[in-house]
């Protein structure tokens, strides 16, 4: 606190502001008025100046009589001397004492005590105030938010700009705020009266300042806001196998939010389904915990100031099938105790179905060959046993295991046999059969088996060997063949042989000449001639007299006289049997 000692004279003080000026530095916002300087004085008496306030003291004998300067002594002493010469209180802020001595002398020496002596009228108070007011904005009834340095505001607001004023030691000391000055947007500044409301959507720039009752101007500040009433904008993706609606178990649903006011505060999210979950999306959302079917996710964001989206929705449809497969062929093949047997023009074919996501790509393998699956698939050119396998996946990722198909591929034909049934001969001439035999065929194949046998009898048409074959008398040309059960034909055999359905023919003659009417000497000969065109002569046979019947080796004899009778029969070589009697006397 400064203190002033003064004369004993009576006087009347007064302080007279003259003005101070602010420069802008940005002319492009408008800017406050150029600072102004003033004595003030409160509803109680106090006296308020501020340090730079110049001030000029002068005496008066009455408060509305004529007002004389004071000279300081260096103005007193000058050779020109000037009054109204101003001067400063510089010596800090605070209370101040103009205090005038009784005249006692040792009154100097203890003007500090006496100038706390209340009451005292010979000491004169005043404050030097020299800092500005603090101003701030106090928004009111309204959810605010940061975000990028930003406040925002989401419903309509009204911010009530409070400004106190600052100083040293008591409240006293201040002379107290006088007004608070705004502009918004850069307009001009305007005495704030009330609060400020603002209720459209955008972004503000508030700038304020206080000033009080001494002219100490608060350096403008800015308060930078913006009201924001849109929500964000949410959008989901699958983040792994998809294909139109379809995922698979390892899909994982990734939210994602936006929003270019106050900030995304939570996004939510609920499946509807089988098994369905719902909450705060924190991470990418696991489906492996759902069933096989369809689903549908909603989902939606709402800001830091509440602000929320309307649901969306999206449908999709877990696919936890691997497709199923099938083999096929094109060309013969024969099953039979659990063996698949195919022929060596026989191509492998697959078809694959899937009923979710569809089917992306079906491979195989097959012996030393493997790939994509695109078309019927040939096998090896060699007899023996292979595994053709088969694998496929959806597009969504669900892969089947290997379909294995065991099978076994017979390129050689059956081999066929023929027998004769029934009375039958062969020689360098050929073979022959009676009449009454027949022609079998057989045939046999170590691999797939036989399925047919067919035949062709001379020029006659195919057909299929059901029961023994049988023909005229006469040559014949007999060709037969067999089919095995995957196809392989046999190249055709050819039997050539004769059906005998002739006897033989018997001829008989005397060795002398007869006597007349059959009738022939003692020690005459039987000469027995028997032949067979076809098959040839088996043997001959004798009876004379009833007698039992033996094999002609020699012409007979006859010594003895007397009536024979002869009975001879001849046999070919396919039982064909033909008989003669001859009777005759010996004398």
């Amino acid at each position: 606190m400064k203190r002033i000692l003064t004369s004993c004279l009576p006087f009347w003080g007064l302080l007279l502001p003259v003005a101070a000026f602010a420069q802008s530095a940005n002319p492009s916002l408008a800017m406050p008025p150029k600072e102004s300087l003033h004595l003030y004085q409160s509803p109680g008496g106090a006296v308020y100046l501020h340090p730079d306030q110049p001030l000029y003291l002068s005496l008066s004998g009455s408060p509305d009589g004529p007002k004389l300067p004071l000279q300081t002594k260096a103005e007193s002493l000058a050779k020109n001397p000037r009054s109204g010469q101003p001067f400063y209180f510089k010596d800090g802020a605070g209370r101040h004492t103009l205090v005038h001595p009784d005249g006692d002398a040792d009154t100097a020496k203890t003007h500090k005590r006496r100038a706390d002596v209340p009451g005292d009228e010979n000491i004169f108070y005043f404050h030097l105030d020299g800092k500005a007011p603090l101003s701030r904005p106090v928004p009111k009834s309204a959810t605010q938010a940061h975000n990028r340095g930003v406040i925002f505001f989401g419903e309509p607001v009204e911010i009530q700009l409070v400004s106190e004023d600052q100083g040293e030691g008591l409240k006293v000391n201040q002379s107290g705020v006088v007004a608070v000055y705004s502009s918004l947007d850069g307009a001009p500044f305007e005495k704030v009266t009330g609060p400020l409301g603002f209720a459209e959507e955008r972004a503000y720039e508030l700038r304020y300042y206080g000033e009080d009752n001494v002219g100490n101007q608060e350096a403008v500040r800015r308060y930078r806001f913006q009201i924001d009433k849109t929500a964000p904008n949410s959008k989901l993706r699958f983040r792994g196998p998809e294909s139109g609606t379809f995922v698979s178990p390892s899909t994982l649903v990734v939210l994602s939010a936006q929003d270019t006011g106050a900030g995304v505060g939570v996004t939510r999210y609920q499946i509807k389904g089988k098994g369905g979950a719902e909450g705060n999306y924190q991470r990418p959302i696991n489906l492996a915990g759902l069933g096989q079917g369809d689903y549908q996710i909603h989902y939606w964001s709402q800001d830091k100031l509440g602000n929320a989206e309307t649901a969306k929705s999206q449908s999709f449809t877990l696919d936890r099938t691997a497709p199923k497969i099938e083999m096929g062929n094109e060309g013969p093949v024969f099953r039979e105790k659990g063996n698949l047997f195919v022929g060596p023009n026989t191509k492998l074919t697959a078809s694959v179905s899937d009923n979710g996501a569809g089917v992306a790509w079906m491979k195989y393998k097959l012996d030393q060959d493997s790939g994509v699956y695109q078309g019927p698939v040939g096998l090896p050119k060699k007899a023996g046993r292979f595994v053709f396998k088969l694998w496929a996946a959806d597009k969504v990722g669900n892969q089947t295991q290997a379909y294995e198909y065991e099978l076994t591929q017979d390129p050689v034909p059956p081999t066929s046999h023929f027998a004769f049934s029934g009375p039958h001969s062969a020689d360098s001439k050929g073979k022959f059969i009676a009449g009454s035999a027949k022609v079998t065929l057989s045939a046999e194949d170590k691999s797939s088996g036989v399925k047919e046998i067919g035949y062709q009898l001379d020029q006659g048409a195919e057909g299929v060997y059901r029961e023994a074959v049988t023909a005229a008398a006469g040559p014949h040309e007999l060709a037969y063949f067999s089919t095995d059960n995957v196809g392989n034909r046999e190249k055709k055999n050819k039997l050539h042989f004769f059906v005998d359905a002739d006897p033989p023919e018997i001829t008989t003659k005397m060795s002398v000449g007869s006597m007349g009417e059959e009738r022939f000497p003692k020690g005459s000969l039987l000469f027995v001639i028997a032949t067979d065109k076809a098959s040839g002569l088996e043997k001959v046979e004798i009876s004379i007299n009833g007698s039992k019947a033996s094999l002609l080796q020699q012409p007979p004899k006859f010594d003895e006289p007397g009536r024979y009778k002869v009975e001879l029969a001849a046999t070919d070589k396919v039982g064909n049997r033909s008989t003669a009697t001859v009777s005759f006397l010996i004398q």
